[in-house]
């Protein structure tokens, strides 16, 4: 990730920084006072029952004026996607929803635990939680756990039956080597999703995902290119001069990032450009400490 790209490049220099990005990580969590403060505003404000701006007045206008839309909403020009949206008689189950995010979750952890024992193992490093996350394949686990998350939700769907708006227990015909029930209309019951329809329901989602993969995308190769140029060699040089307090490299760290992110509305796209511009530079200026806070800002 982001974090070991820059102990790597503070290791090729000859620095000695930190050697776990797990470490890194977790000394960070105390220090990002921006995401803290977010959560707890999000508390406030559900438990104090108050909106702001756009929300508050959507909130007074559904509560006095029983209306939805604000006063010259062009309603014709909106149209609704409904690819996605189940048919009609299709009965709605929670475990269909959590299933299947329970199963990616495991195996991301999975995939996470094994890749980096192994990785560690063969490094020579001691087996500690910190060395087995900090060696894992993040990227290698996510991909492994949406594949067996799609995998299981296609099964599931495939073996429930519905008829009629219910799920029908087709196990007790098939036992008995019958048919699946047919009612007095005619209608046979039918899987939840044929594989037809779990493929093409897959596929939308992926439409989905193609705008904001492409953000990124083009958000990294402008990290990538700040680093060709060497802009990150000489922020560097600007953030160890003399002329510059380290103590106040977290704050401007943070007030570059926030100012990026709102140009790209990307914040995994800020983090690919600035932590090539500050994350270096703050460790050769200020140590650990100030490498650890500034990563917390970005």
């Amino acid at each position: 990730g982001l974090i070991q790209d820059a102990i790597t490049a503070l290791q090729a220099e000859r620095f000695s920084p930190p050697s776990s990005t797990y470490d890194v990580f977790i000394q960070t969590i105390p220090s990002r006072y921006y995401p803290w403060f977010m959560l707890v505003m999000q508390f406030v404000l559900v438990l104090g029952m108050r909106a702001m701006g756009p929300m508050l007045e959507a909130a007074r206008r559904a509560q006095y004026k029983r209306e939805l839309n604000p006063p010259g909403a062009r309603l014709s020009e909106v149209e609704i996607d409904k690819t996605l949206e189940p048919e009609a008689d299709t009965p709605r189950r929670w475990w269909n929803g959590a299933v299947p995010i329970l199963v990616t979750l495991v195996a991301v952890l999975l995939g996470l635990m094994l890749t980096g024992y192994y990785s560690a193992k063969d490094a020579g490093m001691d087996i500690t939680a910190a060395n087995i996350f900090g060696e894992g394949d993040s990227y290698g686990s996510i991909l492994w756990g949406a594949f067996f998350g799609s995998m299981v939700i296609w099964v599931m769907t495939a073996l429930q039956y519905k008829q009629g708006g219910k799920i029908v227990n087709q196990w007790k015909y098939w036992i008995k080597l019958q048919s699946v029930p047919v009612d007095e209309n005619g209608e046979e019951a039918v899987p939840l999703l044929s594989p037809k329809e779990s493929l093409a329901s897959w596929i939308e989602g992926v439409k989905g995902m193609t705008v904001p993969v492409l953000v990124l995308i083009m958000a990294w190769s402008l990290g990538a290119a700040v680093v060709d140029c060497g802009a990150d060699a000489f922020f560097s040089s600007v953030l160890t001069s003399d002329s510059l307090d380290p103590r106040a490299l977290p704050v401007l760290t943070f007030l570059i990032a926030a100012l990026i992110s709102f140009a790209t509305g990307s914040s995994w796209g800020t983090m690919s450009i600035v932590f090539p511009l500050a994350a270096k530079g703050s460790f050769i200026a200020g140590g650990n400490e100030i490498f650890v806070l500034t990563v917390s800002a970005i």
